[in-house]
Order: C-alpha cells, then structure tokens, then sequence
C-alpha cells in the first residue's frame, strides 16, 4: 500500500526551498516576507544511533514525508513544533522513560514506535514500514 504525501502540518518555508529536513528545527520570523505556511507530514526519530536514523531517513524517503531526528533535550520542543504522526525512539531511551515518549506522543497524536537497540547490517533488523504506515493512514483518514 503506498501512502501519499499529505499536507498536515503549518510549516514555516521559504520560498522556492524544496527537499527533505533533518536535524533541528529552525524558526524563522513571521515577519519575514519571503515566508509562507504550508502542511506537511512528518516523523521524528529521538537517536543517536546512525543506523537508526539512517533508517528512519530512508522510510520517511519512502513515504516521501518530512523527517526530523532529535536528541532527548530537545524532544519536546521538536515535536511539538512538527507534530509528527509517528515518533520512533530508541529503545534504550524509551526504557529508561518510557512515560515521558507516551505522553509527548498522545500530546500530539502521534503513533509511538521503539527502535530496535541491536542494529546488525544495514537497516534496523525489522520492517516499520506496516507501522508507518498504519500511522499514517490512523492519523489521515
């Protein structure tokens, strides 16, 4: 099942700027003229495992959707600000919190996904495509 892209989120922008987003959000002033706002969707990847954020890039390359990756300081910031419809956390940090990424999912709506803390080869070592996209229909329909 191919899941389109939707536009969900308002989203500063500047014109003429296209491609994917990784990383740190960055405000940029309302008062800008060359800004507008527009929806995206989106999910947030809270790693620092390369492999699990390489991962989470090539799904959200998949579902052609926007993708931030965060660190646990800045978690609540990013994700309130993209409102992801999927929060994928590594598992060693949802295990030593595991209240805190339920709630900051539930406070957007967003689907909650533990990454593997094993990475072995390429890849995550399991498929969260089907989850992905479970969450984004959850989300979009």
């Amino acid at each position: 099942m191919a899941v389109q892209p939707h536009q969900n989120r308002t989203e500063p922008e500047r014109t003429g700027s296209a491609g994917r987003c990784i990383g740190d959000s960055v405000t940029v002033s309302s008062e800008d003229p060359t800004t507008r706002q527009r929806r995206v969707a989106a999910i947030v990847a809270l790693s620092q495992d390369m492999k699990q954020v390489d991962a989470c890039l090539r799904y959200a390359e998949k579902l052609d959707i926007y993708f931030r990756q965060c660190d646990p300081e800045n978690a609540a910031t990013t994700i309130a600000h993209w409102r992801p419809f999927a929060l994928l956390v590594d598992g060693g940090l949802y295990d030593a919190a595991p209240e805190r990424y339920e709630v900051l999912a539930r406070e957007v709506g967003a689907s909650l996904l533990r990454l593997p803390e094993q990475t072995h080869g390429p890849g995550l070592g399991c498929d969260l495509m089907p989850e992905l996209q479970r969450a984004y229909v959850a989300r979009y329909s």
